[in-house]
C-alpha cells in the first residue's frame, strides 16, 4: 500500500475519478498520484527538519532558561505530584492539618504525559540505536 492511500484512505483517487472521470488515462492518474505523494513526503520532511531545528536551537541557546525550559516544566510537575501525594498525606497523618492539594488543569496533565512518554521513548530508542551501532 502506498503512502498516499495510507494517509488519505484513497480519497485522492476518488477525487481524481470525480474531477477527471474519463479525461485522464490510468497511467496519468498514477503519475498524478505519485507526484502528489512525493510532494506530501517532501512537506513532511520539511516539517520534521523544522521541528529538529527548533529543538536544537533551544538546546544550544545561550540563555540558560531557554535551554532548560522543557526540563523545568517537568520539574514543576514532579514537585506538584510529590507535594500532592507525599507531603500532604504525611502532614495530614502526623499533624492533622487539612491542606488542599494543588489542582493541575487536565491539559497540563496531558502535556506532562505526552512529553514524558515521548522523552522516555526517545531516550530508549536512542540507547538501543547506540547499542546496535557499537556492536
Amino acid at each position: 500500500m502506498n503512502l498516499l492511500k495510507l494517509v488519505t484512505g484513497g480519497v485522492f483517487d476518488k477525487v481524481l475519478d470525480k474531477v477527471l472521470p474519463d479525461k485522464v488515462s490510468q497511467e496519468e492518474k498514477i503519475k498524478l498520484t505519485q507526484a502528489f505523494e512525493l510532494e506530501l513526503m517532501a512537506n513532511e520532511t520539511k516539517i520534521e527538519e523544522y521541528r529538529r531545528d527548533m529543538i536544537v536551537a533551544d538546546a544550544e541557546s545561550e540563555d540558560s532558561y531557554v535551554s532548560r525550559s522543557r526540563p523545568t516544566l517537568f520539574y514543576v510537575i514532579y514537585l506538584t505530584i510529590i507535594f500532592n501525594y507525599m507531603v500532604i498525606p504525611l502532614v495530614q497523618t502526623f499533624k492533622g492539618i487539612a491542606i488542599a492539594p494543588i489542582e493541575l488543569p487536565p491539559k497540563l496533565w496531558e502535556l506532562f504525559t505526552v512529553g514524558y512518554l515521548g522523552y522516555s521513548g526517545f531516550r530508549t530508542f536512542d540507547k538501543h540505536s547506540k547499542n546496535k551501532h557499537s556492536n
